[in-house]
């Protein structure tokens, strides 16, 4: 599954987005600080609403992310045409993603569409939510590879623990994207399927490895909730083991047990 064609994600920046936000929405439902708004009967709103408050536990118990304190807004469609349709007159450029997460002077944006795919792009796109609700300083590998991370429900990370046997080799790859390419990386748009796959493997080291690292990861987290972080998190690292990329590599060569 690291390899598999994934969907990009994008937080988009507007400074009149509200007055956009025009459609039939058949029902509403909420839990704070998350409020479903849909053009079709939800089947299962309140399981929505507890999976996506059990996230929000999580970002808090895993890295000590602040809860949110204002409402995340999901507005669901009932098929990719609508959605679709609806992205690209709204937002037009946009719609051949699978979903969206959008901020601009108010409430955070999810949108989607009612599909297979569903549950894993509301974590995916919440989980920007919930990190720009902590802080908008996350650099775009991180963010990006923290929400890869937490698409995944408790269970599926469960079943996902034994990792591809052929990340080893892929990351030793000429191709592999270094940390240093990923820190050089400031637009979505070039933010490529290898490099998401890269950002996962970082974040997936950094929140299920050693646990000094993991202390690291709080830190950073923390101090960026504050103010413009003073080092990167590879300066932060490279204060435990010099050279990062190997020892991230060793790690994965034989991963600890969770």
């Amino acid at each position: 599954m690291w390899l598999a064609a994934r969907y990009f994600c994008y937080a988009l920046l507007l400074l009149g987005w509200a007055s956009r936000v025009q459609a039939v929405w058949v029902e509403e439902h909420s839990r704070f600080p998350f409020v479903i708004r849909a053009d079709y009967r939800v089947e299962n709103p309140s399981t929505i609403l507890a999976e996506l408050s059990e996230l929000q536990t999580e970002l808090t118990d895993k890295l000590g992310v602040q809860a949110a304190t204002e409402w995340i807004e999901l507005y669901l469609f009932r098929d990719q045409r609508s959605f679709q349709d609806y992205v690209s007159r709204q937002f037009p450029g946009f719609e051949s993603r699978r979903a969206l997460f959008i901020q601009g002077r108010g409430p955070a944006m999810v949108l989607a569409y009612r599909g297979e795919n569903l549950g894993t792009d509301l974590r995916h796109e919440t989980t920007h939510a919930l990190l720009r609700a902590h802080t908008a300083r996350l650099p775009l590998w991180l963010d990006e590879g923290l929400a890869e991370y937490f698409e995944l429900s408790p269970e599926q990370r469960e079943a996902d623990k034994q990792h591809d046997p052929k990340l080893p080799a892929a990351m030793r790859k000429p191709e592999w994207p270094s940390l240093t390419k990923l820190e050089r990386e400031t637009d979505v748009k070039q933010f490529d399927q290898r490099d998401y796959v890269a950002a996962r493997t970082w974040a997936r080291y950094l929140i299920d490895g050693p646990s000094d690292v993991q202390i690291q990861l709080r830190a950073y987290l923390a101090e960026a909730a504050d103010r413009e972080p003073e080092r990167t998190l590879r300066d932060r690292l490279s204060e435990l083991e010099p050279d990062v990329e190997r020892t991230m590599r060793a790690y994965w060569q034989n991963p600890a047990p969770e």
